[in-house]
């Protein structure tokens, strides 16, 4: 912004705003995405053991599973922990992959934005 004429001001910040929410749709979109695959990937081959009625539900999300578990009786203990573990694994994931994506967005932004004189810091 502090390198955007006075009489360009409005149309800098609307450009910022846009960008911002865009970036934050997508992010918790690409995110979303991860944590569902992997949580399944992650969790499905330990549930062999289930009827494939309660195994469909366990592996679509995290509140599924431990309801899931209520109804299992002594083997709904293992679930939850084997559930959990599943999204702790997929949430480090996908928070991995994220800040990859935003490392490399920043050094890309970076070298592309000019600076507060015009020119850009990298050439």
């Amino acid at each position: 912004m502090g390198a955007t004429p006075d009489e360009k001001q409005g149309v800098a910040s609307a450009v910022n705003d846009t960008a911002r929410e865009l970036g934050a749709a997508l992010g918790f979109a690409i995110a979303g995405s991860m944590l569902a695959a992997q949580y399944a990937r992650g969790l499905s081959p330990k549930l062999s053991s289930l009827p494939e009625a309660l195994r469909g539900p366990a592996t679509d999300s995290l509140a599924k599973s431990l309801q899931v578990s209520h109804r299992i009786g002594p083997q709904g203990a293992e679930l939850v922990d084997l559930s959990r573990a599943a999204f702790l694994d997929a949430m480090q994931s996908s928070l991995y992959v994220l800040a990859g994506i935003t490392a490399v967005a920043a050094v890309v932004i970076g070298w592309w934005t000019p600076g507060r004189d015009g020119t850009r810091l990298w050439r």
